[in-house]
């Protein structure tokens, strides 16, 4: 089974990233197929950090980075000359810088990052707790923590105990993640969990 785009879509820019959405079909073959091709006009882009994600109709999904020469930086650099004026003032959310860059808030009104919990059961039909978030496709230079607890006073970094089961690039230039506890509810019970997101290096 092969897969064939018949329609190579339209392009959606969202800041720094820009998303294609095309249209493939499922072709009953067994011989290689050749690497599909094809170009996208991007327009003139100004020095910096960005980030291309190729999306099908089928799930199917591809993501690149692309760097434009003659902006020393990171992509943090970039998006904070984007969004100098609204840094400067405070937007009342209570979200710090790196929070608002990595969940990709809007710095000019109070918005809160999409985190939910979520109950996500395995093929072993054991249950498991999980965390559902989105983060900016964009934010190369950051990395978003997972935190558990049983009290909410003792936290402790949970990434030698979590599993990623779901990564969906939306349209909106974000990347949707489902995270969970690779040990079930009947041995975890329902802990406490948060996110903290931190620049890579500080």
């Amino acid at each position: 089974m092969n897969l064939e785009i018949v329609d190579w879509g339209e392009l959606i820019t969202h800041g720094q990233t820009f998303v294609a959405l095309a249209t493939a079909v499922a072709v009953d073959s067994n011989d290689a197929p050749p690497p599909p091709t094809h170009s996208y006009r991007l327009g003139a882009l100004r020095p910096g950090f960005y980030t291309f994600a190729f999306k099908t109709n089928l799930g199917h999904c591809g993501v690149a980075r692309l760097h434009v020469p003659g902006m020393e930086g990171d992509p943090v650099d970039n998006w904070r000359d984007l969004n100098l004026g609204a840094l400067l003032a405070d937007d009342g959310d209570g979200n710090g810088e790196v929070a608002e860059y990595v969940f990709a808030l809007n710095p000019n009104r109070s918005d809160q990052p999409r985190i939910r919990p979520e109950i996500v059961e395995g093929i072993d039909g054991r249950r498991h707790f999980g965390i559902r978030f989105r983060r900016a496709l964009d934010a190369t230079d950051a990395e978003v923590i997972i935190e558990i607890s049983d009290d909410m006073r003792r936290w402790r970094e949970a990434a030698a105990d979590i599993e990623i089961v779901e990564q969906r690039a939306n349209i909106d230039g974000t990347v949707e993640i489902l995270a969970c506890l690779r040990a079930s509810l009947a041995e975890t019970g329902f802990p406490f969990a948060r996110l903290r997101a931190v620049l890579r290096g500080e």
